[in-house]
């Protein structure tokens, strides 16, 4: 038999960015342990045989499948908080497939047993879709899953199984937040009615609202809490469902489920662009340690070449994001804007990595025009820009500096970080003159629900739960006097105190990592860290879809403490749906505990990961 040259396979047991050089390619015969040379297979251009396209088509297949299972249970009334309005227009179809269930059990609420049978189903399914995407990346991240060939048939499959899951979603009954319908209002206000959405509310339109859209807000009285970045583009789907339909809400509803929709998946080819910059250029294997994880050929370790080994980290970035089940699920279903953020977040990293950092911070301003939590990207940036240019001038320097050169370095950095500031506040200037109105504009953020309400978080907890602790210890110890010991009147002496510390311990958090930010890699590990300090400790109101911000940094990041928080952040997250707005006996406590079921599984598993490392360092340095 004849065989092609010698190709030498490498297999490591981890990707990341910490890790250590490559080993260089050496045609020699291995030693024991380090690796095999392995003749490759027999035939013209054919390469030893990798599994990682049957994972993706196997698991993508069972994802699939779980969104298969939500047409049905969404069916019920049990889970949606508002209607999506697809059956409506295929009533042939979804008419037979409700006629399939019993009439109890579409319109089961939460305490009755079928509606507790459906929240169970739900929380299966929720737990199937989070298994099978954890063993993917497990699996995908595995070195020895591809070689460098097969990275556009596998790009091919995750933008498929994307699609399709998406198109799934399109046509399930309910969705879980009513958040698009307030989307249409702040839209249609400035596109169809003449008005301001930071002035005006929908309520004030409710004269007008002839087919009943206001029923679905929830918010009626509230201006838009959204930036003018999004407005502009709630007005043109607006005035493109007007112009197709009239007051025909299904197609304005449409129209944001589909921007959703194309979102995730420029999202997704974003993230495979700049991914393979991103590992070609800061991601490093290391050696394996023959452990029961490395690839084996006939129980002979195996090694995957340099260009296999990222070629497999591309693919498992990739997928990181687009089947996310929080992700799909927030996007596909309840077409939140906040894959936008992600679009501009990926831009961003893409314009850097090409030298382009001054649009780079024009694209991190747009995104903060979305929404204003999008900021949480800027502060590390910018310190990563002062950095990169004070290092810069350092390097050209060599050793002899004296002060005058570190007062031009960091002269040069205050530069560079200042015209990223100023292309901040030059965009949003910009953005708001059209809805300026003496400055009223401004208002939706000091009336933002985040900037006065505590949901889902930990500050719920503190604000609401350890008051009624409290109260309830003072009324059996008999504390005098008893008005000053009520529930309410303890919350209300420690809310700015809860609000106002949990943002500080953030606020370090943040300035820490801007500290750190001083190469590319740290810069990631900034926006992640930074991002979830705030999910689980400083934002006082928190929603599953907030987590979707701290994928993008994840993914780039690569397999650590921090991805596997994130991952957890997302189940943990998804279980909201089960507990809210309320549950019948005896789990009826579980709505005022959401924000312990969220926030604390992830935060001890940081602080539990954290200790144990710092032991084993400790006792790796004792033995030493």
């Amino acid at each position: 038999m004849a065989y092609r040259p010698e190709l030498r396979i490498h297999a490591y047991p981890g990707y990341g960015l910490r890790h250590a050089q490559f080993t260089p390619y050496e045609p020699a015969n291995p030693t024991p342990g380090q690796g095999a040379v392995l003749p490759a297979y027999a035939g013209a251009g054919e390469v030893a045989p990798r599994w990682g396209l049957r994972v993706l088509l196997i698991c993508g297949s069972l994802l699939l499948a779980g969104y298969f299972a939500l047409l049905p249970l969404m069916q019920s009334a049990t889970l949606a908080e508002n209607p999506t309005l697809i059956p409506d227009r295929f009533p042939l179809v979804f008419n037979w497939l409700r006629s399939l269930f019993p009439p109890d059990w579409l319109g089961a609420d939460r305490g009755s047993p079928l509606g507790q049978m459906n929240v169970r189903l739900y929380l299966l399914i929720i737990a199937c879709l989070f298994l099978v995407y954890i063993v993917t990346l497990r699996l995908l991240f595995r070195p020895g899953a591809f070689v460098a060939t097969q990275g556009s048939k596998a790009f091919k499959w995750i933008f498929f199984f994307t699609v399709a899951m998406l198109f799934v979603l399109l046509f399930v009954a309910g969705n879980f937040s009513d958040d698009v319908f307030s989307y249409i209002w702040y839209g249609r206000i400035p596109a169809l009615e003449g008005g301001n959405p930071y002035i005006n509310t929908p309520v004030q339109y409710a004269g007008a609202d002839a087919t009943g859209w206001l029923q679905y807000v929830f918010f009626t009285d509230l201006v838009s809490v959204y930036g003018p970045v999004w407005q502009l583009l709630a007005m043109g789907i607006a005035k493109l469902a007007h112009a197709i339909s009239g007051n025909d809400i299904f197609y304005h509803l449409m129209g944001h489920r589909l921007l959703a929709d194309m979102a995730h998946l420029v999202n997704v080819a974003l993230l495979w662009k700049v991914a393979g910059l991103v590992i070609a250029r800061y991601w490093r294997g290391h050696e394996a340690r023959e452990r029961g994880a490395a690839r084996s050929v006939g129980g002979v370790p195996v090694r995957a070449s340099q260009a296999d080994w990222r070629m497999g980290a591309q693919i498992a970035a990739t997928v990181t994001l687009a089947w996310n089940p929080l992700v799909l699920i927030e996007f596909g279903l309840s077409a939140h804007n906040d894959g936008l953020l992600l679009t501009g977040l990926l831009a961003a990293i893409w314009l850097h990595i090409a030298g382009k950092w001054r649009l780079a911070a024009l694209a991190l301003a747009l995104i903060s025009l979305v929404k204003i939590t999008a900021l949480l990207f800027f502060p590390a940036y910018v310190a990563f820009l002062f950095w990169q240019a004070w290092s810069q001038g350092r390097g050209s320097r060599g050793e002899g500096r004296g002060v005058s050169d570190v007062v031009r370095d960091v002269g040069r950095g205050v530069w560079r970080a200042g015209q990223a500031g100023a292309i901040l506040i030059a965009s949003w200037v910009v953005a708001y003159i059209p809805f300026w109105a003496d400055g009223q504009a401004l208002r939706a953020i000091l009336v933002n629900p985040a900037a006065n309400y505590y949901l889902h978080s930990v500050g719920q907890i503190i604000r609401y739960r350890l008051p009624e602790g409290l109260s309830k210890m003072a009324a059996e110890r008999g504390w005098q006097p008893p008005e000053a010991w009520t529930s309410d009147a303890i919350g209300m002496s420690i809310d700015g105190l809860t609000r106002w510390s949990l943002l500080g311990i953030t606020g370090l958090i943040v300035l820490a990592m801007m500290w750190r930010a001083r190469t590319f890699p740290r810069l990631l590990t900034g926006w992640g860290w930074s991002v979830f300090a705030y999910l689980t400790i400083g934002s006082a109101w928190a929603w599953p879809w907030y987590v979707s911000w701290l994928i993008v940094p994840i993914a780039l990041k690569g397999p650590g403490r921090l991805f596997n928080a994130c991952i957890l952040l997302c189940l943990t997250s998804m279980t909201l749906y089960s507990m809210f707005p309320f549950m019948a006996p005896p789990y009826e406590y579980l709505p005022g505990w959401t924000g312990a079921v969220i926030m604390v599984p992830p935060l001890l598993y940081v602080a539990v990961s954290g200790l144990v490392e710092l032991a084993m360092k400790r006792l790796g340095a004792k033995r030493s």
